[in-house]
């Protein structure tokens, strides 16, 4: 059964499905759940916002799903066509088969998902795992990224050791360990109603990924060429967000980048930055050659 591959049992993915349901029937906005058939399996789509405006794309992060956008979900309506997808693998409604990071395979299934949407050039915002995507989806083909925006995102320093090890620990502890893990993805700064209480159910009954988001090469970064937000917390338990944004300032000089002082790793709440950002962007400006402009 699907629930058997990523979960401990079929029931521990149904009640992780019932928490998901719930979490969408208390969103803030009508929105719209659809599939789209990729070579690897269906990709679930949230989408919601006025389908004349402009496309925007969210990734959530790794063990969580398209829930992670709801506080922010009203913000982007005013001003994009939304289009919130669950990752594969994850703890979403999307294919339960986890692709390998090495290699070109999410890049593929999301060129597969896009193109099922009928979505040309969107603006792309991710967070964490999804800020990862984001980046190479953007290397790989820049032709289809209008502009970018990552919060926190993995894969461009390595993850703090000290974190892997603390959360082995908790992992052993029970429901208080993952109490803890939970405390230290979404401290310091306070989480929307729910987000946190739905992190923390999906860790008790999801078996998340055990190999590492590898480090995206520097002649990779260098060909980002959208323009692009960076926002990382100084505070962030998983990543070294300094030494990232360090990192991404030699390797995309066109970035802004905002390192909050006392921000953490689950940036959420960040709707209002990202909308400025993405909003402000020359909308004239000439795309990639064989690109029409955005209409």
């Amino acid at each position: 059964m699907r629930g058997s591959i990523n979960y401990g049992s079929e029931r521990s993915y149904q009640l992780a499905m019932e928490v998901y349901d719930r979490q969408l029937a208390e969103w803030p906005v009508e929105a719209e759940q659809q599939w789209v058939a990729t070579t690897i399996g269906d990709t679930f789509v949230l989408s919601w916002g006025d389908a004349a405006n402009p496309p925007l794309v969210l990734f959530h992060g790794s063990a969580a799903n398209s829930a992670t956008w709801g506080a922010d979900a009203a913000r982007f309506a005013a001003h994009f066509r939304v289009h919130a997808i669950d990752l594969p693998g994850e703890t979403g409604k999307s294919t339960p088969v986890r692709p390998p990071y090495a290699g070109t395979a999410y890049v593929q299934w999301l060129c597969e998902v896009l193109d099922g949407l009928a979505i040309e050039r969107p603006a792309i915002c991710g967070l964490s795992l999804g800020g990862w995507l984001a980046f190479r989806f953007a290397a790989a083909q820049p032709a289809r990224v209008d502009r970018l925006a990552v919060l926190a995102p993995g894969g461009i320093a390595p993850a703090r050791k000290k974190f892997l090890i603390t959360t082995a620990v908790f992992q052993l502890l029970g429901g208080r360990g993952i109490e803890r893990i939970t405390n230290l993805v979404f401290s310091p700064q306070p989480p929307p109603p729910g987000v946190a209480e739905g992190f923390a159910f999906m860790l008790k009954h999801y078996r998340a990924r055990r190999d590492s988001l590898p480090v995206i090469p520097d002649d990779e970064l260098s060909r980002i060429s959208a323009p692009t937000l960076v926002v990382g917390g100084a505070k962030d338990a998983l990543l070294d967000m300094p030494a990232t944004c360090g990192r991404l300032s030699r390797l995309i000089p066109h970035a802004t980048i905002h390192l909050d002082p006392t921000g953490g790793h689950a940036l959420l709440g960040e709707g209002a930055r990202v909308v400025e950002f993405l909003v402000a962007q020359d909308v004239g400006r000439a795309p990639p050659p064989g690109v029409a402009p955005r209409t």
